[in-house]
């Protein structure tokens, strides 16, 4: 009974791990901005639906020797014609501190955009900083 038990886990883990949709994936560096280094990976808002919206997850690390302050807009493009914008986004991170995903405000998604379209050749986004001001520290 306890092998089986134990046979039936390993092959539904092994199952699982085999999709790439539930494996953990890193991030894709996108660049570095006044010592921040961006970094983002898509995914579908929901993984068992092929046809869920895509969302954005950024990943933000302050690679400066002092905290920084963040302001941007986040923006998807269709063929250089804005689909979708999200301004005002904010952001403190000490020296050091690397934040990520929707716990940290850094997750973005629009709705009737899905995982498929994001790679096509007419689709494409973006990061406008508005601004990037070092700070004394974060509150």
């Amino acid at each position: 009974m306890k092998k089986s038990l134990v046979f039936t886990v390993t092959i539904f883990l092994s199952l699982l791990l085999a999709f790439p949709g539930f494996a953990q994936r890193g991030y894709d560096k996108l660049g570095v901005e006044n010592d921040v280094l961006i970094q983002y990976r898509w995914q579908r808002e929901n993984i068992f639906d092929r046809h869920s919206n895509a969302v954005l997850n950024l990943r933000l690390t302050n690679e400066s020797e002092e905290a920084r302050e963040l302001v941007f807009t986040i923006a998807f493009y269709r063929d250089e014609q804005i689909m979708f914008e999200s301004t005002g986004n904010s952001i403190c991170l000490e020296p050091g501190q690397s934040r990520r995903g929707g716990g940290a405000g850094l997750r973005f998604s629009s709705e009737g955009i899905s995982r498929d379209m994001t790679e096509e050749e007419w689709f494409s986004w973006d990061i406008l900083w508005e601004e990037i001001n070092p700070v004394v520290a974060c509150d």
